[in-house]
């Protein structure tokens, strides 16, 4: 039989088009076709927020692991499922997850601090978005799934949820177990990894700290503003006590609307608090504070 030249360019391309295939296909990890699923279900409930009068900007905060902290490959996953909705919603709808990290160093807050949903939903407000992706991760043997919530940052509803089970491989399963590395004053023994207790309690403990304790400690006193509004609420910050138990300074991690957070920040640095101490000598540490003001 003989085979045209045609036939053969035809026949070149076919087999040229097949090795490429093969080749992208073992390059693309199985998980980025399951998070995409996962993208296209919270894709579908944005554009019906969309048409309920909203214009969307979506925020993917991270994930969270079964203690309900971040780790490396909570952040790996949200910057992937991220990158998803950024090509499906368009850049415009979406908040670039370098720019919100950029948006935390100039704030002073972490993502540990977003372990919490008021920070996630106040911290998400102040850089744009108005939808966040909130979720967890659970391990259990080869399974991991991811659960991800879309929460409206207004009123902190929770409109849907969706989940997936990931294909990981061994390298980025790893990842689970992997610390976040993220920046911290090398001067701060003890660092801000997050606001619940349990975790608060945990890192003093791990490394060897007594933690610090009020010695006075006086509420901040309302705003004008805050006043007129009637508002009520909670204000949460992160302070740095020194060696000789001053707070050098207060982040403000959630705020409000009226001038309470100030207030707060104000009320801190005026404390005066028993040192925390590792093996007797005073050290520098970072904890999370709240302050709620109440009208009576």
């Amino acid at each position: 039989m003989v085979i045209s030249r045609i036939e053969m360019f035809f026949f070149r391309a076919f087999v040229i088009f097949t090795i490429t295939a093969s080749t992208l296909s073992q390059g693309t990890p199985q998980y980025e076709s399951e998070l995409n699923a996962l993208a296209d279900r919270l894709t579908h409930e944005v554009q019906l927020a969309r048409k309920r009068n909203f214009s969307p900007r979506v925020l993917v905060v991270g994930f969270l692991n079964q203690a309900g902290r971040v780790n490396a490959l909570s952040e790996h996953l949200a910057d992937q499922l991220s990158d998803a909705l950024s090509e499906r919603l368009g850049p415009a709808e979406v908040v670039i997850r370098k720019q919100f990290r950029e948006h935390l160093l100039s704030t002073g807050i972490s993502p540990f601090d977003l372990q919490d949903t008021d920070v996630a939903l106040w911290t998400a407000g102040k850089a744009g978005a108005n939808l966040i992706v909130l979720g967890h991760i659970q391990s259990s043997g080869q399974k991991m799934t991811v659960t991800a919530a879309l929460t409206r940052v207004s009123d902190a509803k929770e409109l849907s949820k969706a989940s997936a089970d990931l294909s990981l491989s061994e390298e980025t399963r790893s990842l689970f177990d992997r610390p976040l590395d993220w920046p911290a004053s090398p001067s701060v023994v003890v660092p801000c990894i997050g606001t619940q207790r349990s975790i608060v309690v945990a890192a003093f403990r791990a490394a060897g700290v007594i933690e610090p304790k009020c010695k006075h400690c006086p509420t901040a006193p309302y705003s004008d503003e805050a006043r007129r509004a009637k508002y009520q609420g909670t204000v949460k910050l992160n302070i740095v006590i020194d060696e000789t138990g001053h707070v050098g300074s207060g982040i403000i991690i959630k705020g409000d609307s009226y001038g309470l957070d100030a207030q707060a920040v104000r009320a801190a640095k005026k404390w005066l608090l028993e040192p925390a101490t590792k093996d007797g000598i005073p050290v520098v540490v970072c904890t999370p504070v709240e302050m709620t003001f109440r009208l009576f």
